[in-house]
């Protein structure tokens, strides 16, 4: 059986892309199960920033939800709850309360980017997930970014002189060109031997039969 080459593009403050990817997983070790090890799908994280242009403070977030998607913080809160219990069955704990603002997330996706060259993505997007939304830190702070990388494995001397550096800005820039060529504008999406597109969160059954379906037309 052929492996699927999955591209999931993601912002490191999208809280459907945590849902999102969480499913995705379930679903492709439910496949590798049923398969006896057989499925193989590698997951590649690409960047997509949803406030590009947030200050260093970042944007409050009940402001900014109202401003950019006529939200109230009533709606807000409702959304909230929603995905909150769709992280815990999913096995990701949101702490809602305690993330205030959207950050920019640039030099994250930088950072993700350099671990793509060690084959260490998804451990740090799980890392930056967790300070993020269960920790409510700030995703802009090189200090956050490091932590998160020292609990993915990484070496905290090495994340902190390459979040100094200007290393992979270009890269980074050269991928997000890419994600609006193949016309993706909200996240997550994921693209699937670079022919295959899924919008949106979906469940994990509805992961699962795409994923099914496209390893078995894919068959010689």
């Amino acid at each position: 059986m052929k492996p699927l080459q999955i591209d999931f593009i993601s912002d490191l403050v999208c809280p459907w892309c945590v849902i999102g990817l969480y499913a995705l997983q379930h679903a492709i070790e439910e496949l590798k199960q049923e398969t006896n090890q057989q499925f193989d799908a590698q997951i590649h994280f690409l960047p997509f920033e949803l406030n590009p242009d947030a200050p260093p403070a970042g944007l409050e977030k009940f402001a900014h939800v109202a401003a950019k998607y006529g939200l109230s913080k009533a709606q807000v809160l409702v959304n909230q709850q929603n995905i909150t219990q769709r992280g815990l069955e999913l096995g990701f704990e949101f702490n809602m309360e305690k993330r205030s603002h959207y950050y920019n997330t640039f030099d994250g996706h930088r950072l993700m980017y350099w671990a793509q060259l060690s084959g260490q993505q998804l451990e740090l997007k799980r890392a930056l997930f967790t300070a993020y939304f269960s920790q409510g830190k700030n995703l802009s702070d090189h200090k956050v970014l490091t932590e998160a990388a020292v609990s993915a494995g990484f070496d905290a001397t090495e994340v902190s002189a390459f979040l100094a550096s200007d290393h992979c800005k270009t890269q980074v820039r050269a991928h997000q060109l890419q994600v609006r060529k193949w016309g993706i504008q909200s996240v997550p999406a994921i693209f699937i031997n670079q022919q295959y597109l899924i919008s949106g969160s979906q469940s994990v059954a509805a992961y699962k039969k795409a994923l099914k379906d496209i390893a078995n037309s894919t068959q010689v």
